[in-house]
C-alpha cells in the first residue's frame, strides 16, 4: 500500500502531502516541493507546525487543522509560506481513505 501511495503521489500535478493518522508528513508530491521550495527530506517526518505554515499564524492553522481532522473531511482556503518567505495561496482538502471500515490507511 505504501509503495502504491508513493507512486500515486509522485505523479500528481497538484501539490499534495500525505499525512499519517497522527498528522506526520509521510509523503509529498514533487509539485508540492517545487511550489514551496522545501525539499522532500525537509518535510518527511514533520508534524504541526509544518515548515510551510506562515510563521505568524501557526496557532490558528493548527486549530483549523485539528477541527478538520476531527471531522474526517473538509476544505478551507489558507496561505502557505515558501521556504524563501513568500506567501502562497492554497486550498487545503482533507480526506481520510479507509481500506477497512473504521481504520484509516493514511490522510491526504
Amino acid at each position: 500500500r505504501r509503495d502504491y501511495a508513493a507512486a500515486l503521489v509522485a505523479c500528481m500535478q497538484d501539490g499534495l502531502t500525505v499525512l499519517s493518522p497522527e498528522g506526520i508528513v509521510t509523503e509529498v508530491s514533487p509539485s508540492f516541493c517545487r511550489m514551496t521550495g522545501f525539499g522532500r527530506p525537509e518535510l518527511i517526518g514533520r508534524g504541526c507546525p509544518y515548515p510551510y505554515w506562515p510563521q505568524a499564524t501557526p496557532e490558528g492553522l493548527a486549530r483549523g487543522f485539528a477541527r478538520i481532522r476531527e471531522a474526517g473531511v473538509g476544505e478551507w482556503d489558507l496561505e502557505f509560506q515558501t521556504k524563501g518567505g513568500e506567501r502562497l495561496p492554497a486550498k487545503a482538502l482533507h480526506e481520510v481513505p479507509h481500506i477497512h471500515p473504521g481504520k484509516a490507511a493514511f490522510e491526504m
